[in-house]
């Protein structure tokens, strides 16, 4: 959490005075200092903390698991690249970067496709949807974010700051690879399941959009994606959690360590 008010524009306190943010800081700071264990979802989070002064020693990471699950289709159609962004927050979520990278990879693969669900400004490009925000507590939205996560051979999100990222995770259950952002935990999120990439390198992206758009190798990707799902569940975290109490693991213990 401190790690992430350094970055509190983008985590919805937009009006808080730098006295504020501090305030809240060296709170959060007496809470970690004092407990037994720190649980982090990612390794970005646990250095922070340990930048902070918290003993290495005290942190484990966690991990977090999906909040919706989505399935993986047996019969998935790899042959041309469908991409997919979700992401409510459109600035944050760097949906503006994902338009125009898909916009050049267009002119390389004429008949791929970009569905993209959330806040976003209006879309009439070729080969572009807009399905606007879609709640899943609604039974119709929530029927066509499942469709989109079936159909799709490439979840793409490289936000300007992501924490940890749990819609990766939601993403490799439906077996699908992720591009995300080196900015924050995502390599915990994401792994071996898809790429990384800087956020603010538009080559970058459009090079992995791609390289993903190979049938064999957005196939093979998420083959290691729904894999490393199976161990990143809300389940299996409330267990690393529980046993975040003994100290006699190694200082900090990696969620790779579990994966």
């Amino acid at each position: 959490m401190i790690e992430q008010l350094r970055w509190a524009g983008s985590f919805g306190y937009p009006g808080a005075t730098r006295r504020q943010l501090e305030w809240v800081g060296r709170r959060h700071l007496e809470a970690y200092r004092g407990a037994y264990a720190c649980c982090a979802a990612s390794r970005w989070i646990a250095d922070g903390l340990i930048r902070d002064g918290v003993h290495h020693s005290k942190i484990r990471i966690v991990g977090y698991g999906p909040n919706h699950g989505h399935t993986c289709p047996e019969d998935r159609d790899w042959s041309r690249p469908r991409f997919l962004f979700v992401g409510w927050d459109w600035v944050r979520k760097n949906g503006d970067s994902v338009v125009r990278a898909f916009l050049a990879l267009r002119q390389r693969f004429p008949e791929a496709t970009l569905d993209v669900v959330g806040h976003h400004p209006p879309l009439d490009d070729p080969g572009i949807t807009g399905h606007g925000p879609l709640s899943l507590l609604d039974q119709d939205a929530r029927a066509t974010v499942e469709r989109l996560f079936r159909q799709s051979t490439c979840f793409v999100m490289p936000s300007l700051i992501e924490p940890f990222g749990i819609v990766y995770v939601e993403a490799a259950m439906a077996g699908i690879p992720s591009i995300g952002t080196t900015i924050g935990g995502t390599p915990d999120s994401i792994g071996e399941g898809g790429m990384c990439v800087d956020p603010e390198d538009p080559n970058a992206l459009l090079s992995a959009m791609i390289e993903l758009s190979d049938p064999a190798t957005a196939a093979a990707l998420g083959r290691m994606a729904k894999a490393r799902a199976a161990r990143l569940t809300w389940r299996f975290t409330a267990e690393r959690i529980l046993r975040s109490a003994d100290l006699t693991w190694p200082e900090p213990v990696e969620l790779a360590d579990f994966l």
